[in-house]
């Protein structure tokens, strides 16, 4: 079952690829159909195989041999993977433990689609964070657990709207995106995914300035930064605070 967990992820990263590309610029999903954005021809069931035809391709156009780029493939991988780890962490055995599994599938795919569309365009669109605000309602309903979430909510999204305020060194879409986040974790793990993204954020902006990628006038995006802590916490949370809790006698 794991295996066919991540074909449906290779198939749904597909997906998820179009949406990254086309909610920024608000294009509709479904219309025009895929097509090759350099010469516009419309693709066929052959081009549109999950990983194969891009190597099949050897990475190009079939009709006008433009360089595709690995972004595609990539994340087509990177949804499969995400989708059979997380039918594995959880092993659902009844209809209730499915339906949180389809629930993590699906915040797993908005926080993918947040690192992309963040960290090219510097925006974090409403559509993404109202969609997680939505599934952690439906989590809370499904788990029927309730205060600890609208605890997490008020807190994660009060601190970083502070920090917006005061410093202006993040984006209403950071402090929006906290908020829900918080809704989806609970308390706990939202301070957690919190300041592990703050972490995250430290690390790879140093990275990213030693390696010359972003220079120290470029705006760094902290979305990437906090969609991955919060894939991190989908895994470790849980653990993580229940042991933080437990050695301090909290």
């Amino acid at each position: 079952m794991t295996i066919l967990t991540g074909v449906l992820g290779l198939i749904w990263g597909s997906f998820l690829n179009v949406v990254a590309y086309r909610v920024p610029r608000e294009e509709s999903l479904i219309f025009p159909p895929s097509h090759c954005p350099n010469c516009d021809h419309r693709l066929g069931p052959l081009d549109l195989v999950p990983v194969v035809s891009f190597l099949m391709m050897k990475g190009r156009c079939r009709y006008c041999r433009e360089k595709i780029s690995w972004q595609y493939p990539l994340i087509e991988t990177i949804t499969g993977i995400g989708f059979a780890l997380i039918w594995s962490f959880m092993q659902p055995s009844n209809g209730a433990e499915i339906a949180l599994v389809v629930l993590n599938w699906l915040f797993y795919s908005f926080l993918i689609v947040i690192f992309l569309v963040d960290y090219k365009e510097m925006i974090i669109p409403d559509e993404f964070n109202l969609g997680i605000g939505i599934l952690a309602i439906i989590k809370m309903i499904v788990s029927q657990s309730y205060w600890t979430e609208l605890l997490g909510f008020a807190v994660c999204g009060l601190l970083i709207l502070l920090i917006v305020v005061l410093t202006n060194g993040m984006g209403m879409g950071d402090a929006k995106m906290f908020a829900v986040l918080g809704l989806w974790f609970g308390f706990k793990n939202g301070l957690f995914v919190l300041f592990f993204s703050i972490i995250v954020g430290a690390i790879l902006s140093v990275f990213l300035l030693a390696a010359k990628v972003k220079t120290r006038k470029d705006r760094i995006p902290f979305g990437p930064f906090i969609s991955l802590a919060a894939i991190f916490g989908i895994f470790f949370a849980d653990p993580i605070m229940n042991w933080y809790f437990q050695w301090f006698n909290l």
